[in-house]
């Protein structure tokens, strides 16, 4: 991540996976990156306190991929970044709520969702997405347990 830090006109972060870069580093990333477009924090230590920093630090991100951190429960700043296209939150059940989704009605250039096992996904949230969601082409709700064919 250091490395990174040091090249304020990076574009791409993919620390995904890596369980050993903490928090307090992810923070200090975010301060440093201005110009990140595209941020996969899969599988890490990420916190709330972290997805904050990047959204706020990094407006222009259009890749956020924070699948697999477990330490997330709200994660609504997310709703901040108008330029996202692509987010993904496969096994975040804690932070993927349908108050989370209902608030990620406006990014109108969202394309791709990933809300695979994320278990309060509700019947209701796929309508919320269903009519605001109209640059979207890829959606997975790979088991998601609430949602039925009724509704």
């Amino acid at each position: 991540v250091e490395l990174a830090m040091a090249q304020p006109g990076l574009e791409r972060l993919r620390i995904g996976d890596n369980r050993t870069v903490s928090p307090e580093a992810m923070l200090a990333a975010a301060s440093s990156m201005p110009k990140l477009k595209d941020l996969c924090l899969r599988g890490t230590r990420a916190t709330d306190e972290v997805v904050a920093a990047f959204v706020a630090r990094c407006p222009d991100l259009q890749f956020l991929d924070v699948s697999d951190c477990a330490a997330l429960t709200n994660i609504s700043r997310v709703s901040a970044l108008t330029e996202l296209q692509e987010l993904r939150l496969a096994r975040c059940a804690a932070a993927a709520t349908p108050e989370l989704i209902s608030s990620l009605t406006s990014l109108k250039k969202l394309q791709v969702l990933d809300l695979s096992y994320c278990v309060a996904v509700t019947n209701q949230a796929i309508q919320d997405i269903a009519g605001a969601f109209r640059a979207l082409t890829w959606v997975s709700l790979a088991n998601c347990k609430q949602v039925m064919d009724s509704g």
